[in-house]
């Protein structure tokens, strides 16, 4: 997935992005679950995450941690949203 925090929360997303992160990485099934920001676009964060199985991220989305991150990662963000999805399964 792909971000663009508002300048003035940056800050605020790349924390609460890198606990998601720290967290995420314990769970059942969790291969990748990395953040990145892109050298050559100002405010862009690239966020990479593999799964061992389609129900491991389905098991993510609803954890206590992913549910707090959702409730408040909209107010740090533009409209400006990009998402990719793959399944190897």
């Amino acid at each position: 997935m792909t971000f663009y925090p508002k300048k003035a929360h940056e800050q605020e997303f790349i924390q609460l992005l890198k606990r998601m992160v720290e967290l995420a990485k314990s769970e059942e099934g969790c291969i990748q679950y990395d953040l990145g920001k892109d050298l050559f676009t100002e405010g862009k964060y690239l966020l990479v995450e593999q799964w061992e199985l389609a129900a491991h991220h389905a098991a993510h989305l609803k954890t206590a941690h992913f549910l707090d991150f959702a409730a408040k990662i909209d107010g740090f963000l533009t409209d400006k949203q990009e998402l990719n999805m793959t399944v190897n399964e």
